[in-house]
């Protein structure tokens, strides 16, 4: 593992935010105006559209300059695929993973969210995660279980989400992504890592409120499922 402080030649890491979108125009918005309120100085953000036709990435434009805007072809995505090329394109110190439906609630989300990475034996952090205030019930009570204070998720074998996460560059670059799966691509990623040696760390001072799809129970449903991927030693990532 590097025993480097990645900060102990500048006073502030650089930092990339990179967010995927594909037909976000509800909440894109939203979320790209908090990152513009953040009170960390030195970040860059870069956008990865998956071909989105209704406003999204019209919206884009509007927050981010052409050079780091790109679009990706929707019917052969592959999340790993998408990941890896933005490791390999995105010059930083750290790069941060956020959904462009996870909006932060406030503007320390990135400073608090990236501030356990100066231990070089964190290899991964992720941050909370809150169920829009429109989602069933059901779905907000099983975010803040799996999320909250983080008490209930410490006791499963793993659990992680790429929604709200960071990591050094120099990390992903030793581990890079799955592109043989389609889905659960973070949970098998950090549990690669947490194999390796590294500690993988939730911060729940950096939340971003997620789910805004929840009111579709198939997505729902589907996001429920890789939040409980490895409450088990049965689950895949085992």
């Amino acid at each position: 593992m590097p025993t480097k402080d990645i900060t102990a030649d500048r006073g502030t890491p650089r930092v990339a935010v990179i967010m995927r979108s594909y037909n976000e125009v509800h909440v894109i918005g939203e979320t790209l105006s908090m990152l513009e309120q953040q009170s960390y100085p030195d970040f860059e953000l870069w956008n990865f559209d998956s071909g989105s036709t209704d406003g999204t990435f019209e919206i884009i434009q509007q927050h981010n300059v052409a050079g780091r805007i790109l679009q990706n072809d929707a019917k052969s995505y592959n999340p790993g695929r998408v990941l890896n090329g933005a490791v390999s394109r995105v010059n930083a110190d750290i790069l941060v993973f956020l959904n462009a439906d996870a909006t932060p609630t406030d503007r320390n989300w990135l400073a608090n969210l990236i501030r356990p990475l100066r231990d070089p034996r964190v290899g991964a952090v992720y941050g909370r995660q809150v169920a829009r205030p429109d989602c069933r019930s059901l779905f907000i009570k099983d975010t803040e279980r799996a999320f909250g204070t983080g008490e209930e998720s410490a006791r499963w074998v793993h659990f992680f989400s790429m929604a709200n996460a960071a990591a050094r560059r120099e990390v992903l670059q030793r581990f890079p992504f799955e592109t043989r799966i389609q889905y659960s691509e973070d949970i098998e990623w950090s549990y690669r890592l947490k194999k390796a040696g590294y500690a993988v760390t939730y911060v729940p001072g950096a939340a971003a409120i997620h789910l805004s799809a929840c009111a579709a129970e198939l997505d729902s449903l589907g996001s429920i499922w890789v939040m409980k991927a490895c409450r088990s030693r049965q689950a895949p990532c085992a």
